[in-house]
């Protein structure tokens, strides 16, 4: 629309011209709401003289590229991708020899000829993207050492993963993700000082990881996660100083992390989840002052949390959980500043949850769930960050502690299957005006003093588990009239549903369960406007 054919077209947006020849060598229309189709009689093809067409992000209709696009034989930069083209690319993209970027990233099929010729035979070609690509072909054997960036992601290539790609001398990243028939063990990889990224995530490849993994000395990025390696990480892993990203998840690695870890100083995300590594986990993590994230999650770690992660003021994400790790959180002073989510759950740590750990001024989120904690501090400071926080399935036993009304922020709390016995603590949870979510499920907990007063309303309470606990009496819930979901099933309780209960507009509620209990009578009519389940089955209505 910016288009004024009043003006030299040189003048128009997203076009460039030849400043001695008047010639238009580039079009930049990308993301320019452009639909319909490209005819191929279009005076587009006429542009002889174009080096650089960019259609990134536009709107095609699912239309084919012409094969005329063969015709812009001066092209040294083409850019299709996102623009919802479909179907096969044409041959005649192989003529575009100068091309030295290429990003046709979409729906497309593309034959092996026309690959193989793209890798093998454009000498200029320094970027290739053709992620999603259709190619169902082997890598090629050869291909051109002006390859600087190749990205064939979910390409459906296959075959196995040969060393030409880290023979050639000027490759910076290379991604291959996400093609699950590419297969074959890593080559051992001779030294290359280029090599920027390595992205081999959910592909096929197995066996050990070589020691050669050490001479990619540059990477900053090296993703394995989803393949099939086993054995050990090896030492050489330390070599890789300038690497930000090291994920090897959802793998078959076995033993210890290597202690050369800690020479990672530049590491700001360690993803080793989902393998079978095993051990303490070492005292390696003090040195690794960038870390962002660090998962280890579902491994067989065992012996105590490992303190030196305490120190690292950046840490942002923590996950311990599925483990064997066990003991108290024993530390002195937590350097943590940054965290937002702390996951230790389904391992056997035990005692007192420390303050520190609710101390922890950006945290979000706290699941603790499957441990044998069986108390929370004597002291909590106000935290005005944390808003879900999981202890079920532990050992917490008494009152429902009073001291978790500093979480401020609090919108989720689960303390279902413990040994809560006493309500006295949750009338002090009704000042929490974020709280929508309580499960107290599966204690041995009757309220006798708390929810049933007047003064306690929880305002923005939405959802509240009692299943299997000890009510014994239908609980006075009159003030809780935001409620969506309410169980009380399992919970002991005898006797006739209160009138008041099938009196009182309760406009959202959706959800009640008041099965296995021993209520008896009659149901008045509910007016409960919102309400789309309700079991009522083995009681004696």
């Amino acid at each position: 629309m910016s288009w004024d054919e009043s003006m030299d077209c040189c003048s128009w947006d997203g076009v460039t011209c030849d400043m001695l020849t008047g010639y238009v060598i580039g079009l930049d229309l990308s993301y320019g709401g452009l639909d319909g189709t490209i005819h191929p009689n279009s005076s587009l093809f006429l542009l002889h003289h174009l080096q650089m067409l960019n259609l990134d992000n536009n709107y095609f209709n699912y239309s084919s590229i012409p094969n005329e696009i063969g015709r812009l034989r001066n092209l040294r930069h083409l850019n299709l991708s996102h623009s919802t083209f479909h179907g096969k690319l044409p041959t005649q993209i192989s003529y575009l020899s100068n091309l030295v970027s290429l990003d046709i990233s979409g729906e497309f099929t593309l034959d092996q000829k026309t690959f193989e010729t793209l890798l093998q035979n454009f000498t200029n070609l320094e970027v290739v993207s053709l992620s999603f690509v259709n190619i169902s072909s082997p890598l090629p054997m050869n291909m051109s050492s002006s390859l600087r960036y190749v990205d064939l992601v979910f390409t459906n290539l296959r075959g196995d993963l040969t060393e030409s790609f880290f023979l050639l001398p000027n490759l910076e990243q290379l991604k291959l993700s996400r093609n699950n028939l590419l297969k074959g063990v890593l080559p051992n990889i001779h030294l290359s000082n280029t090599l920027l990224e390595l992205d081999i995530a959910n592909t096929g490849i197995f066996g050990e990881l070589p020691d050669s993994i050490g001479t990619l000395i540059s990477l900053n990025y090296l993703n394995l996660a989803g393949c099939d390696f086993s054995g050990r990480i090896p030492d050489s892993i330390g070599n890789l100083t300038q690497i930000r990203e090291l994920i090897f998840s959802a793998n078959h690695f076995a033993g210890h992390i290597p202690p050369t870890i800690s020479n990672l100083k530049q590491l700001t995300h360690l993803d080793f989840s989902s393998n079978s590594l095993g051990g303490e986990i070492p005292d390696v993590f003090s040195n690794l002052q960038e870390l962002i994230k660090l998962s280890l999650t579902k491994n067989s770690f065992i012996g105590p949390f490992p303190s030196s992660i305490l120190s690292l003021r950046r840490l942002q994400s923590l996950d311990l959980s599925e483990n064997s790790l066990s003991g108290p959180l024993r530390c002195n002073m937590s350097m943590i500043q940054k965290l937002t989510d702390l996951h230790l759950s389904h391992n056997s740590l035990s005692g007192i949850i420390p303050s520190w750990v609710f101390s922890i001024p950006s945290l979000h989120e706290l699941q603790l769930i499957h441990n044998r904690f069986n108390g929370v501090a004597d002291e909590l400071k106000q935290n005005p960050t944390l808003e879900v926080l999981d202890l079920s399935h532990n050992q917490l036993s008494g009152p429902v502690p009073r001291l978790l009304a500093n979480l401020i922020s609090l919108a989720e709390l689960d303390l279902s299957t413990n040994n809560i016995s006493d309500d006295a603590g949750i009338e002090a949870l009704a000042t929490l005006q974020r709280l929508a979510k309580i499960d107290l499920s599966y204690n041995p907990l009757s309220l006798r003093t708390s929810i049933n007063g007047s003064k306690v309303t929880f305002p923005g309470l939405r959802i509240l588990l009692l299943s299997s606990c000890e009510l014994k009496d239908f609980p006075r819930l009159r003030n809780l009239k935001t409620l969506q979901v309410l169980d009380l099933s399992n919970s002991k309780i005898h006797g006739p549903i209160p009138k008041w209960f099938s009196s009182i507009r309760w406009d959202s509620l959706q959800y009640l369960n008041l099965s296995y209990n021993s209520l008896t009578g009659q149901l008045e009519q509910l007016h409960f406007n919102s309400l789309v389940y309700l079991d009522l089955k083995f009681n004696f209505l």
